[in-house]
């Protein structure tokens, strides 16, 4: 088991062999069945299945984190197994559990759930070498109990506005909210190549060619899905 977590160590620090979320390793190596965990109040344990497509063993190893830099500063969850091997062709189901309440309750709190995958060798555990890696990282979410959805997240409430040579996006709701889509005036946005995730009560100004007029976006529910379209037209000068 030492030799395992320390293999799986040394391949955290190797540059370029582990590969972003929902890669997928010679035309089907691991999946995962869910892109998100949502803990409501009420909920001590979320599931979610690691897939193993491929004609080779693996070494999974999970936690949670608070960053995506892989700092754990004491983070309210568990994850069991936290170490296993699947072998081809087979599944394992994980288990997340809630052993505390955030402190924050009267908005969302966020962590993740670090999921590494490393090619097993073919000869034995002891003999596991690293070749190429995946790292999933999901975003674990915990909503406390007064925080309580009719249906979907309050997207449509984001406030957009002007502000110098960009735009303001302003989140007045508890929530996390995650843009799976974004355009302004027509062309779409690429926030850093990645999903603009908008804290509770948090404000992003966003890169602009010109003055924006006209916004339409889809947020990402809590499947992972996207959320109905919303439209606004930019405030002309920055929303308090």
């Amino acid at each position: 088991m030492m030799k395992l977590l320390s293999l799986l160590s040394c391949a955290s620090g190797v540059a370029g062999l582990l590969l972003p979320l929902f890669a997928l390793a010679d035309g089907g190596g691991i999946a995962l069945t869910k892109t998100r965990l949502v803990f409501n109040a009420a909920e001590k344990t979320q599931t979610l299945i690691v897939k193993n497509n491929s004609d080779r063993a693996w070494l999974i190893h999970s936690r949670s984190l608070t960053t995506l830099d892989g700092v754990d500063t004491g983070t309210p969850f568990i994850v069991t197994p936290p170490l296993f091997r699947l072998a081809a062709g087979k599944e394992q189901t994980l288990r997340v559990l809630r052993k505390e309440q955030p402190p924050e309750q009267d908005r969302e709190s966020l962590f993740y759930l670090s999921i590494k995958a490393i090619p097993a060798s073919q000869q034995s555990d002891a003999a596991a070498q690293v070749s190429a890696g995946l790292r999933f990282n999901l975003k674990l979410i915990y909503r406390p109990a007064k925080l309580k959805l009719n249906n979907e997240l309050p997207a449509c409430d984001l406030r957009f506005s002007r502000s110098g040579n960009g735009l303001s996006v302003r989140n007045p709701s508890p929530y996390f909210i995650t843009l799976g889509v974004l355009t302004l005036d027509g062309q779409p946005h690429q926030a850093d190549a990645s999903p603009l995730m908008l804290p509770p009560f948090g404000r992003q100004v966003l890169d602009a060619a010109g003055p924006t007029h006209h916004v339409t976006w889809q947020g990402v529910n809590d499947r992972g899905g996207l959320a109905p379209l919303c439209k606004a037209d930019a405030a002309p000068t920055e929303l308090p």
